[in-house]
């Protein structure tokens, strides 16, 4: 299956369009700060830090026990200082994304499970879900998902020129080779062709092969020492092999 990362103005469309204030929340801190879906519903109160606009991702919901500071955006600030509002005395044991409690239980949080639920039911009222779409290449359009908003966040990050290193530590991976690997349709094709054609944009150019054509291969002088018996031309035709080895890709 294939999967078209959405573009801005399509998820903003969409997650606008979700009736319910907390999960319209949760799906904006998924797009504008990469966070798993067990990250999101762990977040306590003192996990945000408004002030230098940061949220710590605690041990607690981070993979493989991993905590993490990731950047809180000036309109995630916003959106979760507006739903701290009105929804604070809802909160259990400082969890912002509350449970619904029906009854007397005694879950703390929503679950990851009833975030996935949620999250397909209003992705299948909205105008972008089809079972039916096919990409160019003829495969099947795999439907959004919550995780995929970690797509769109590490490509909306690429696409601004962040360095992979700092898109690598704010999706919370060990490795730059893992974010490449996960997220290798971000970071293929169109960046590689810009590299390319970067590197080589002067390489028509006369003036940008100046110094080239200025380096000269001069004979050597004939050694004068006595001991050693090799003349100016036999030096010369050593030097004209070992190029005529570096052209061949020999040494």
């Amino acid at each position: 299956m294939s999967f078209k990362i959405p573009k801005i103005e399509e998820l903003k469309e969409f997650i606008e369009s979700v009736p319910n204030e907390k999960y319209k929340t949760i799906l904006w801190v998924g797009a504008t700060a990469g966070l798993r879906i067990k990250e999101i519903v762990h977040l306590r109160l003192q996990d945000l830090d408004f002030e230098q606009q940061s949220i710590h991702v605690s041990e607690e919901g981070a993979k493989y026990g991993r905590s993490r500071v990731v950047p809180m955006c000036s309109k995630l600030k916003e959106l979760l200082l507006d739903y701290i509002s009105k929804h604070e005395s809802k909160f259990k044991e400082g969890y912002i994304f509350y449970a619904q409690h029906r009854d007397n239980s005694s879950k703390t949080h929503v679950t990851p499970m009833t975030v996935m639920v949620y999250f397909n039911m209003f992705f299948k009222q909205s105008r972008f879900y089809s079972t039916y779409k096919t990409a160019k290449n003829g495969n099947k359009m795999c439907n959004w998902s919550m995780h995929k908003l970690r797509h769109f966040y590490a490509s909306w990050l690429n696409e601004n020129k962040v360095d992979l290193l700092v898109i690598s530590k704010t999706l919370g991976h060990r490795q730059p080779s893992t974010t490449l690997n996960v997220y290798t349709h971000i970071f293929d094709d169109k960046k590689s062709r810009e590299a390319v054609q970067e590197a080589f944009k002067d390489f028509d150019n006369k003036e940008g092969h100046k110094h080239i054509q200025e380096i000269k291969i001069e004979p050597f002088p004939l050694i004068q020492d006595p001991l050693i018996q090799i003349r100016e031309p036999e030096l010369f035709e050593n030097k004209r092999s070992d190029i005529e080895k570096f052209d061949c890709g020999l040494v």
